[in-house]
């Protein structure tokens, strides 16, 4: 068997990110290794962990996900990263 993909999770909203760690963690080529709830937390995790793949909100309270990711490859060239957003809808 390889070595399973290590993944860092960044997204501000905690139910979201409990959700993504629980669906990765049924797949046994992947090991999540971290998590963070913003930019900040998750560059300094990056630097540390140096992940295989970060999966990315694009919004985020104290950088927006652009900045993070620009930030992000600059330390880590060959960590991939996954954007991705998700509107509510307001009534």
């Amino acid at each position: 068997m390889s070595n399973p993909v290590r993944v860092l999770v960044v997204d501000d909203h905690p139910l979201v990110v409990k959700g993504i760690i629980a669906t990765l963690s049924e797949a046994e080529q992947v090991e999540v290794i971290g998590f963070a709830y913003n930019g900040t937390a998750a560059l300094d995790m990056c630097r540390k962990l140096m992940p295989d793949i970060v999966l990315l909100d694009l919004h985020l309270p104290d950088m927006d996900g652009i900045t993070l990711l620009k930030r992000m490859k600059e330390d880590a060239t060959s960590t991939r990263m996954v954007m991705f957003t998700w509107r509510s809808a307001h009534f």
